[in-house]
């Protein structure tokens, strides 16, 4: 019941708002009799009785945008000849870390027994089980996690996180 009186009551204002706006467009249509030209002319000739005034700019700053180089006086100055420098020269020492390649090495999980966690690896399509500190391939386990293990290869030390399995 209640959803009616508001239908009986919201239609009837709908209509009237419409109808509202309807009227204003129409009697928009038609013109008004008020009409006045002085409204839509320009504001120099509605107000004539202006003074005008004679305005020059003066454009004598050079062009900001023309590609332009400005020369400054070039200066030289004559150092003195020294026999200490003013800074020490020290040799530096270059290491060159040569690239690593390692092989190929997948991470599928982690087994825990009683006091042990043993990591199942894949090194070079080879399936291996690793406890912490073992060595396979030149490969040394590190540290297991659950979800990524560390491993050394040639003093180089990398993380293999677990693959997915889907």
């Amino acid at each position: 019941m209640k959803n009616r009186k508001l239908l009986y009551i919201l239609i009837p204002a709908t209509a009237i708002v419409w109808g509202a706006i309807a009227w204003t467009i129409i009697s928009n249509m038609k013109g008004s009799a008020d009409y006045n030209q002085e409204d839509y002319l320009p504001y120099s000739e509605v107000h004539s009785d202006t003074i005008e005034e004679g305005y020059t700019l003066l454009a004598n700053y050079p062009d900001p945008f023309k590609a332009q180089r400005i020369s400054s006086p070039v200066t030289t100055v004559q150092k003195k000849a020294t026999s200490q420098p003013k800074y020490k020269r020290t040799a530096r020492r270059t290491t060159l870390m040569r690239r690593v390649v390692w092989p190929q090495v997948e991470y599928y999980g982690v087994i825990m027994n009683k006091d042990q966690r043993l990591a199942l690896l894949r090194i070079n399509n080879a399936k291996t089980i690793l406890q912490t500190g073992d060595e396979n391939n030149q490969i040394k386990l590190l540290k297991i996690y659950n979800d990524s293990v560390q491993l050394v290869y040639e003093n180089e030390e990398k993380i293999f996180r677990k693959i997915s399995s889907k």
